[in-house]
């Protein structure tokens, strides 16, 4: 090979380099600029079934550096460590914005407003402590790193930090997706929906006050799926554990009030509000409402409307700057600052 042939050899590498990526052999990683958003998907109440979703949707968001994190089976608690690794492993990524994603049916629920509390959208955190019975009564689980259920002399949690903007976008229980999903499954379980009403059956706060703010906005979700899937009637299951026996009997008596008025002109339908369908059975069992009621478990979980909304929901959120308002001056574990 002489020196022009060399020269021109060389000369035409880059271009080569770049046909192959477009060819679909994907882009290399390096120390390039940071381009693009990274999708963080937030998970509550995760149980083993949720677990294999969040592998689905994660596999079905192409183009995107992708991430999840998921919070224990435990009532109002945001894994803090969890969502900050989550983020954490974006830094390998070469994303120059992470866009949360919360797969939370209910727009303002404790868990949400701790959420935005974690992403600097709200200032101050939030206190959802379990009613207690008595002044003696033992907490009903211990204080962690991880847990947002604060008392006076517990210090605020640390902020999630972030080399790139972050931006939370809103939540599905904020989008009409959920109620087409929520009015399907109940129109594909019902035998008469006209003649029958349909039941959303969530996992509510421990704390009566949230409880009620919860109820009131299921209730508002119930009311559109009875409206579009064409049932005569519509109603809450606001469930929970972890509650002292006072709110366990109160309940158990509001649950089988529930059903048994609705029994009376009809068949009953029972979906899930919460993603996590297995943990709400469990509640109902643990509480039985009484009368005979349909049920297949079938609520959010499965359902490809599911992935078109996050991906929807993702780009939109991406378009805005930064949504921080409210920043820690602390160090996260790696040593960097929010």
């Amino acid at each position: 090979m002489n020196a022009a042939t060399l020269l021109l050899a060389l000369a035409l590498t880059p271009a080569a380099a770049q046909d192959g990526s477009a060819a679909g052999f994907g882009p290399v990683l390096g120390f390039g600029p940071k381009t693009g958003y990274g999708v963080l998907l937030l998970a509550y109440d995760v149980d083993a079934e949720w677990e294999r979703e969040l592998g689905s949707l994660r596999l079905g968001i192409k183009g995107h550096a992708v991430e999840s994190a998921q919070c224990l089976n435990i009532d109002e608690a945001v894994d803090v460590l969890a969502m900050q690794s989550a983020l954490d492993r974006f830094r390998g990524q070469r994303v120059g914005k992470i866009v949360g994603v919360p797969l939370e049916t209910i727009d303002d629920s404790p868990r949400m407003q701790q959420t935005r509390y974690l992403f600097g959208v709200r200032q101050d955190p939030v206190s959802e402590t379990p009613d207690p019975e008595k002044s003696s009564m033992r907490p009903l689980r211990p204080r962690t790193r991880s847990s947002l259920l604060l008392e006076p002399d517990v210090p605020r949690p640390h902020r999630l930090s972030s080399r790139v903007p972050l931006v939370l976008a809103p939540t599905l229980g904020s989008s009409p997706v959920l109620v087409d999903i929520l009015a399907d499954r109940a129109k594909a379980l019902a035998l008469a929906p006209k003649r029958e009403a349909v039941v959303l059956a969530g996992i509510a706060p421990r704390s009566d006050d949230e409880r009620k703010a919860w109820i009131e906005q299921a209730r508002a979700i119930a009311e559109a799926v009875r409206a579009k899937a064409g049932f005569r009637e519509a109603a809450v299951a606001a469930l929970r554990d972890g509650v002292n026996s006072s709110q366990q009997d109160s309940d158990r008596r509001e649950l089988r009030q529930t059903f048994r008025g609705l029994a009376r002109s009809g068949a009953i339908t029972v979906v899930p509000l919460s993603p996590s369908a297995a943990r709400v059975k469990q509640l109902l069992d643990k509480n039985p409402p009484g009368p005979f009621y349909r049920w297949n478990g079938k609520g959010i979980l499965g359902d490809a409307r599911l992935l078109q909304w996050i991906k929807a929901a993702a780009a939109e959120a991406a378009k805005l700057p930064d949504g921080r308002k409210y920043k820690d001056s602390t160090m996260n574990t790696l040593g960097d600052l929010p």
